[in-house]
């Protein structure tokens, strides 16, 4: 391949991420109206000449229309919002925005909590929705799915040839990033993660040409989308495994904090001695009911056949519960709407199994909660989930994953996430506090009890975590070199034109 060798002197950006007690990132001033700078309205111009006429640039004093999960993004102004709807338009795209030396960002499903990741602060939304194709191959073997898909229509259009794919639970998450995170699925027992299921990738480079990924393609590139995230292009298009799959179980049980320890044993048992039974998959969510001021504990269960009543949830079923739901569906139908209007945050952290630490977590998030529960629209929750043995081997195939995934003796891991929204700007910094005391305080309980693992699941990540070095440092230099080959002008890097995200430099 050949690349752009042109040079430029580097954009400087200082990073501040603020810690400690009512210590937050600047999101609040991040949304303040900022200065457009020549570039990115000579940017919009040349776009509003190629793309005007189609109705796909819109300036946001006349964008009724576009929106955007959380409510920080949603609050920033960019220069201009394009619509691209092939592969070729995102190349005149980045050509032109390379030109003028415009920032950017990308926007799938907009699902991110970080200010400038898809709606650009100041620069250029690309919004990739009308990349919306959905093409099962003959053998029904793969699909080729576009990049501007939220989770929803893609599970419609596969299901409608009797297969389905490795997706996942919300209905409005973007293809695009969720996948290139990782991609937790009720699959993913069975098959792993989502990023372990692509099988090939089209890519616009930094230099505005394009290339199809795939392992034998292209192996350094395609491990690095393995996990690498927006660090090496514009993914236009992806290849993913299908597999036969028709309706699906999806059940909730709702229980008293009574059987609390009585789930978490349950559900450990679930993660360990019951995971070869590859066709389940669970959850279980402890949140913080603020209009009853009262915690409420879930487990929620998925089967990957039409059973009501799967025998390896013979152990959950048996204990007393509240209220329970239950259905047999299409994954399209069985994942779930979220709410938008609200500003969020997530923080994460992994760990062995162990039904203590999940308590111990559990009852850190309630002391933690309780010095900001007042807070207005204040709507957390803690969620734990594993990583079975069988995904994790999974991460290994065609050369190996970014994820660089190690679990002691072989076994599986688990995923911890803090999830929460709130209304007013006014309470980010408390909220940025209080995340960060949750995660400082868990992950000083893992690793008093020896359980920390070093892997960070970068969607779940909060800015200022750093999942690549979660990977290990050999992947994480990996990525670094790979990086550095494709996009020598620094354009997908933190002091580039694509700065939102995690950045590899």
């Amino acid at each position: 391949m050949a690349f752009l060798n042109l040079t430029r002197a580097p954009l400087i950006l200082t990073a501040l991420i603020l810690r400690g007690a009512f210590a937050a990132f600047d999101a609040v001033a991040q949304q303040k109206p900022v200065s457009i700078t020549d570039g990115c309205q000579q940017a919009c111009a040349d776009l509003d000449t190629i793309f005007g006429p189609a109705s796909a640039l819109h300036y946001p004093s006349n964008d009724p229309t576009f929106t955007i999960w959380d409510a920080k993004q949603a609050a920033v102004t960019p220069a201009c919002r394009v619509e691209p709807s092939n592969v070729a338009d995102v190349t005149q795209i980045l050509a032109i925005l390379t030109r003028h030396w415009c920032t950017f960002a990308v926007k799938g499903g907009g699902h991110s909590r970080a200010v400038d990741a898809s709606n650009s602060v100041g620069g250029v939304t690309v919004d990739m929705g009308r990349l919306d194709v959905i093409e099962v191959a003959a053998d029904r073997q793969s699909a080729r799915l576009g990049a501007g898909l939220v989770l929803r229509e893609a599970y419609q259009g596969v299901e409608a040839e009797g297969v389905s794919f490795v997706g996942g639970r919300v209905a409005s998450v973007g293809l695009a990033g969720y996948t290139m995170g990782g991609g937790f699925s009720n699959l993913t027992p069975k098959m792993g993660l989502a990023v372990d299921n692509v099988l090939g990738y089209e890519l616009v480079l930094p230099n505005a040409t394009v290339v199809n990924v795939t392992y034998e393609s292209e192996p350094d590139l395609y491990f690095a989308l393995r996990g690498g995230a927006n660090n090496f292009g514009i993914v236009t298009h992806f290849t993913v495994r299908v597999v036969p799959q028709g309706k699906q179980l999806f059940a909730e049980k709702i229980f008293s904090s009574n059987y609390t320890d009585s789930v978490l044993a349950e559900a450990h048992r679930l993660t360990t001695s019951l995971a070869n039974d590859t066709d389940m998959a669970y959850w279980t969510r402890y949140a913080y009911n603020q209009s009853s001021s009262t915690y409420v504990h879930s487990l929620s269960m998925a089967y990957l056949q039409p059973e009501l009543e799967p025998a390896v949830f013979a152990g959950v079923n048996a204990i007393p519960f509240e209220s329970s739901t239950q259905k047999v569906d299409w994954m399209s139908n069985i994942a779930t709407d979220v709410p938008f209007g609200l500003r969020h945050l997530f923080t994460t952290l992994t760990y062995t199994p162990s039904a203590e630490l999940d308590a111990r977590i559990y009852s850190i998030f309630r002391e933690e909660v309780a010095a900001v529960a007042a807070a207005e629209g204040f709507a957390p929750s803690v969620v734990i989930q594993p990583l079975h043995a069988n995904a994790i081997r999974a991460a290994r195939a065609r050369g190996g994953s970014a994820l660089g995934l190690e679990s002691p003796d072989g076994g599986p891991l688990t995923i911890a996430l803090l999830t929460f929204g709130w209304s007013s700007a006014a309470d980010d910094a408390a909220m940025y506090a209080f995340a960060e005391s949750f995660r400082a305080r868990s992950e000083t309980a893992a690793r008093e009890m020896g359980l920390l693992n070093r892997f960070l699941y970068i969607n779940y990540c909060k800015e200022d975590q750093d999942p690549f070095g979660g990977y290990g440092e050999e992947n994480k230099q990996r990525l670094q070199s790979i990086q550095a080959k494709v996009d020598p002008e620094g354009i997908f890097t933190s002091s580039g034109l694509n700065r939102g995200y995690f950045k590899l430099r």
